[in-house]
This record gives structure tokens, C-alpha cells and sequence, in this order.
């Protein structure tokens, strides 16, 4: 009997399933069938350092296919763009060749003196907002950079999905740089997560009608890690109310910072998200955080606030072990108790999320939130899993188990 053919669509399936990076090289030379789609996945996500871009180039003039492979673009040392000449120039090349990039992260550096508070900044320079005109982008993620309103509001405009991660505005900018965004020339991001970035969000929340000028954003996330207040996180929610359909808010990890504000009505919001640091956080600053989001719950639950609601999910970041769901009763005591009037209450999913692949014994943890939401587990709408980030760049979570 001899081997039997499948279509290579079905191959390119079945490999598109592989995780990590070591079995998709292993694939790759396999077969002449299985090379192109490995090598696809392989090279679909590159990145470009100072040390790495001359090998970069080489790899491209070698082989026509690669630069059509690059999808996922991520830049380093865009500090180094302006003080080197020669990765000046190597990136150039590289970027010259490009045409495919759909999702885009550009990281900059901070450089914190030793002896003092001052910090450089890194911008994004020319050569690179010139590559980024010419791309049809999908998602663009910002880290460590400085960046100005101009530029900021452009990326809002043709941008869909944008994650600002320790991005500050240019405050010599605000006054003398015009936000190019209006009703007359909307933006069109429907995804914004502001992560650790507190100037970015104070600067939207001060804008003239912004709901005009963001007609088409439904997903917002907040991370208020290291951020010192998130007193601009109320007007910004507020204002930005009647398109939001997804709302995440990742609580800090550390003791100190402002906890989570309480909200306004939101008419469409369909998922409402938040996330625990729980491996990191001592018993008290759970008790906190854990209190704070309780306030923040009971001010967004009920049916007169967010009356599309169908979907709560608490995100527990754990360890290895077992995690200790007494302090989380509070919690789910004022979950059953706030859908406990509604006729289409929302399904709560409770996610431990762990950044190791093997699948951790969380049974009693997941017992524990059995227990304390009875109501909700005998309605059949309450789902516990176990979740880690994709190690493929741009995938979603991969599901470790059910519990």
C-alpha cells in the first residue's frame, strides 16, 4: 500500500498546530512538503537587533521567499537607529525589501542613570515611520518609547489593534503639536490596551470629545502596573462608553499604586475582563486589590449599567501550586449575588493562567471557585481552565486543560 496523499492545505493545518519553535525546525526537514509551511511559521515572526541585522539582510538576499514570509515585525535598539550609522543602514536594506508586515513592535530604550531619576528616551525615528506608512498594519505595539501627538493620533488613524507599553507623551508637544483626529477625520483603532503608560491616558482623557474622534474603538484594556494613578481612567472609560464592547483591567502587581476606579453605564459592553497577579501579590495587597475590584464590580454589574453584558472573566495569574481561594469568597460571594436578578445572567469564566506549558494541579483551586459560586456552577455557566501564553508570537492563549 503505498503512502497515502493529503492536499497540502491539510498538511499546512496540521503544522499550524505545532507550538514550539524546536519541532517546527524539526518539520521543516522532514520533507520537501513540510519545509514551506514550517519555514512560513518559522520566519513569519522576526526580529531585528543591532546585533542581528547584517545576518538579517544576508538572509534576505539569499532567499527571495523569507521577505515574504515576515509578517510580524519586531524592532530593537530604535535608540541605536540614530546614533549608529551602520545599523542605520543595514536596517534600511532590510526594511526596503518588506511588504507584507501586518503586525509590528517597535522597543525602545529607557536609560536610567545610576545616580539619578533622569531617563533618555528613545523616539521613533524617521526611517521607521517611513517603513510604517507603506505597510498595511493590523496590530502595532509600542514599548519604551516617547513618542508625539501628531504621530500618536496618525497611528490611531490607520491603525486597528495598538498596545502602548511604557509610552510617553511628548509634553513639550502637547500644546504645539495638533492632534490630528476629529470627526471629520476619525480614527479607526477598534483595540487600545494602555499598559504601565499613565501620560498617554491622561492626554486621551483630556481631549475634546473624543468619543467623535473614536467612533469605532470597542476594546479598551488598562494596565495600571506601574503607573503611580489612574485617576484619568474614570473620564477616559466615560467618555469612550457607548462603543465599548470589551473591557480589561489588569490590576497592579505591587502594594501602593491606585487601586481600580469605579465606572459609569456602559450599554454595549459584552465582556468585561480582569486579571490578578496573584503569584506576586502578598495576602494583604490581595485583600486590597481583590476589595477594590469588588468596588469596581458592584459600580459596572448590575443590569441598569451594563445591560449587553454576557461574558465576566477573572484572570488569576498562579504559580505552580495550588492557590489559596479564601480571600477570593468576597469576590464570588458579589458575583452571585449581582447576576442573582438578571434572566440572561453572563457565564463567568475563571482562568488560571500559567507561563509554564505543562499543566499545573490546580484541583483544589478550582474547587474552591466551584464552592464559592454555587449558583452559577449549578446553572451550568461558570468554565475554569487552565491557560499559558502561545509561544508563536500573535496567538492566542493555548487552553492547558478544563477543571
Amino acid at each position: 500500500m503505498g503512502v497515502p496523499t493529503f492536499p497540502p492545505e491539510l498538511w499546512e493545518a496540521v503544522i499550524y498546530e505545532v507550538e514550539d519553535v524546536e519541532s517546527l525546525k524539526a518539520c521543516s526537514l522532514v520533507s520537501l512538503i513540510f519545509r514551506p509551511p514550517s519555514q512560513r511559521i518559522l520566519l513569519s515572526s522576526f526580529t531585528v537587533t543591532t546585533d542581528n541585522c547584517d545576518a538579517a539582510c544576508k538572509l534576505l538576499a539569499e532567499n527571495s521567499r523569507v521577505e515574504q514570509y515576515i509578517s510580524r515585525l519586531t524592532i530593537e535598539d530604535l535608540r541605536d537607529i540614530m546614533v549608529s550609522e551602520d545599523y542605520r543602514e543595514s536596517l534600511s536594506q532590510f526594511l526596503a525589501k518588506l511588504q507584507n508586515v501586518r503586525i509590528c513592535t517597535l522597543v525602545g530604550i529607557w536609560y536610567q542613570h545610576v545616580y539619578s531619576s533622569f531617563q533618555e528616551k528613545s523616539e521613533i525615528p524617521k526611517l521607521i515611520l517611513g517603513f510604517l506608512s507603506h505597510q498595511t498594519l493590523s496590530e502595532l505595539h509600542l514599548s519604551h518609547l516617547y513618542i508625539g501627538p501628531a504621530i500618536l493620533g496618525g497611528f490611531f488613524e490607520v491603525v486597528p489593534s495598538i498596545t502602548l507599553h511604557m509610552v510617553d507623551v511628548k509634553e513639550e508637544e502637547m500644546l504645539t503639536s495638533a492632534f490630528p483626529l476629529s470627526a471629520s477625520r476619525p480614527a479607526t483603532v477598534r483595540s487600545l490596551a494602555i499598559v504601565s503608560s499613565g501620560s498617554v491616558g491622561e492626554f486621551l482623557a483630556s481631549l475634546q470629545d473624543i468619543s467623535v474622534s473614536f467612533p469605532a474603538l470597542q476594546h479598551l484594556s488598562i494596565d495600571s502596573t506601574q503607573i503611580e494613578s489612574i485617576a484619568w481612567a474614570r473620564p477616559l472609560v466615560v467618555a469612550l462608553s457607548h462603543t465599548i464592547k470589551h473591557l480589561q483591567l489588569d490590576c497592579p502587581k505591587y502594594v501602593g499604586w491606585q487601586l481600580p476606579p469605579t465606572f459609569s453605564r456602559l450599554p454595549v459592553l459584552r465582556k468585561l475582563q480582569f486579571s490578578f497577579a496573584d503569584s506576586r501579590l502578598a495576602p494583604q495587597a490581595k485583600i486590597e486589590y481583590i476589595s477594590a475590584t469588588i468596588a469596581t464590580m458592584s459600580s459596572i454589574a448590575p443590569l441598569r449599567m451594563t445591560p449587553a453584558l454576557t461574558d465576566l472573566v477573572i484572570r488569576q495569574w498562579v504559580g505552580d501550586n495550588d492557590v489559596d481561594m479564601t480571600l477570593y469568597l468576597p469576590l464570588m460571594a458579589t458575583l452571585e449575588a449581582t447576576f442573582a436578578n438578571r434572566d440572561a445572567p453572563p457565564r463567568i469564566h475563571w482562568v488560571f493562567a500559567h507561563y509554564e506549558e505543562e499543566s499545573v494541579d490546580l484541583t483544589q483551586s478550582a474547587h474552591g471557585v466551584r464552592h464559592g459560586m454555587p449558583t452559577t456552577r449549578d446553572a451550568g455557566r461558570l468554565a475554569i481552565s487552565v491557560r499559558t501564553p502561545s509561544r508563536i508570537f500573535g496567538r492566542a492563549d493555548r487552553l492547558l486543560s478544563t477543571l
